[in-house]
């Protein structure tokens, strides 16, 4: 099974990186859902290529572009200026404008250029959305429209991807669409926040192209329609040494 509590070694880790993330804004650790950080540490590894899909102010690309070293590089998807801007802050405060790429546009199924981008509830920085609707049910209209792509379009059938990770606010299942090329051809490990049961039918995506989910506590996802949505999942291709992978004890 995957690791459930923090080794004692992740903590101090953690606990010193916190010193210096983020000076301004929410620091890593206690406040940034440990298992789900403590599985990226585990994950990623230096020298690795990851896309952050939803960056907003960078609290996992800042834990990527540690990960992954000089040599590794992270590409950070925000669509949301405002959210950009403070997340170019992050990065350039932290040390890491020569690792970290930001990309100030939407990460959807590459069907358009451009895209309505929606506030969510009470126009939280961290629920802008694809979607017009929130976690509430509520509809919204659209605030911005945006520049788009897909992951399939915007990394060539070439280059090196090993770690996606998706958290765009209930789109993941358009995301994931948009990525059909880039699952079959470089295997990334990716890991999703499923919103709501429209992104949660994007798994189906991550199945059709031979990978297995886990919940981050480490149970399998079964993948019969009638299971019910898991929040955090983490996707392995075919053939992953999930031991090694994600911490398997």
């Amino acid at each position: 099974m995957l690791r459930t509590h923090l080794p004692k070694n992740l903590i101090t880790r953690l606990a010193r990186l916190r010193s210096r993330w983020f000076p301004k804004y929410p620091v890593l650790g206690e406040e940034y859902e440990p298992a789900v950080a403590a599985l990226i540490v585990q994950i990623v590894q230096p020298g690795w290529v990851c896309a952050d899909v939803g960056a907003n102010i960078g609290h996992v690309t800042i834990m990527l572009a540690d990960r992954v070293g000089p040599k590794g590089r992270v590409v950070a998807f925000e669509a949301h200026p405002g959210n950009a801007r403070r997340l170019a802050t992050t990065v350039e405060r932290n040390g890491f404008a020569d690792t970290v790429c930001i990309e100030n546009v939407a990460v959807s199924d590459g069907s358009a250029d451009h895209i309505d981008l929606y506030p969510g509830r009470g126009r939280s920085s961290q629920e802008w959305s694809l979607s017009d609707t929130d976690h509430d049910g509520v509809k919204h209209t659209p605030a911005l429209t945006i520049p788009a792509t897909s992951l399939d379009r915007y990394f060539p059938s070439d280059r090196q991807v090993d770690f996606v990770k998706i958290d765009i606010e209930g789109a993941e299942d358009v995301a994931l669409r948009g990525m059909k090329a880039l699952l079959t051809r470089q295997r990334p490990i990716v890991m999703v926040e499923f919103h709501n049961d429209a992104g949660w039918q994007g798994r189906f995506t991550l199945y059709d192209a031979g990978y297995e989910l886990f919940s981050v506590e480490g149970k399998r996802v079964d993948r019969s329609p009638a299971t019910q949505r898991v929040y955090h999942c983490v996707a392995f291709p075919p053939g992953s040494d999930h031991g090694f992978a994600a911490g398997v004890s």
